[in-house]
């Protein structure tokens, strides 16, 4: 049976502009087996060059594609001279990578389906994973209904995880000193002078550190109490702390009487 594929397929640029087998062929050559590998894409097995299961002659492959019925030949002979295809045991020729992608897909897909079985088994579902061949979207008739209460518990997880994505967030570069935090700075005993100098800092800090919080508020208020557990009281009322008097307290400590 004949699986159905997505419209395109992928296409790893870097390879394929690195490529030293492909990079050696005629420019020709390497557009002849750019339209060769869409033909795969639609053939099955996926990857081989079929159509309607069966391999096209040079002439037929040249009509398709609208070539030189005289240019073919040579063209595929550079192609197969560098090794950029492969051929069967049949003599058709097909794409090392692209059946090396599909085989990779269908263990992942059954893999997927495996989980999907072992995790339902108990709860007697029977309904398939939403995933069609080639990983796409399965249409509406390809599975059966989803009951009620396994839409709920799809939204309620959504909404779960929706909820944990947003819970914590970054602070602006450029956020302002807010009436809110102004009132929490006054419930700190920080004047306004001191309080957005403060504020500042905070900002800068937790900008450079890509910091995140669930609650802005509270950051700032323990931010304020390291602020009050490090400094001399009372000199968060004005707007640079008296440092001399600092230095003449640590002296008389530290010093030798």
């Amino acid at each position: 049976m004949t699986e159905r594929r997505r419209p395109w397929f992928k296409f790893h640029t870097q390879d394929w502009r690195a490529d030293p087998a492909l990079r050696m062929c005629s420019p020709a050559a390497r557009g002849l087996w750019a339209d060769m590998l869409s033909l795969m894409h639609e053939a099955d097995p996926y990857g081989h060059l079929l159509v309607g299961g069966i391999a096209p002659s040079d002439a037929q492959l040249a009509r398709l594609l609208s070539i030189d019925e005289t240019l073919i030949g040579s063209l595929i002979g550079d192609l197969s001279a560098n090794c950029v295809f492969s051929r069967t045991d049949a003599g058709v020729i097909f794409s090392r990578r692209m059946v090396r992608d599909a085989e990779e897909s269908n263990k992942g897909r059954d893999h997927i389906s495996k989980r999907w079985g072992n995790s339902t088994k108990s709860r007697g579902v029977t309904s398939s994973p939403i995933r069609g061949a080639n990983r796409g979207p399965i249409g509406k008739n390809d599975a059966e209904p989803i009951t009620k209460s396994q839409s709920q518990s799809q939204s309620n997880t959504a909404s779960l995880r929706s909820a944990a994505a947003h819970r914590k967030t970054r602070i602006e570069k450029d956020a302002p000193f807010s009436e809110r935090a102004r009132e929490i700075a006054a419930s700190k005993n920080f004047v306004n002078g001191s309080a957005e100098g403060v504020w500042e800092a905070f900002r800068d800090y937790h900008v450079a550190n890509g910091s995140l919080f669930a609650d802005w508020d509270a950051a700032w208020r323990t931010w304020l109490r390291n602020q009050d557990r490090f400094a001399p009281r009372g000199s968060m009322r004005a707007s640079r702390p008296d440092t001399s008097a600092i230095i003449a307290r640590v002296a008389a400590e530290v010093l030798p009487k």
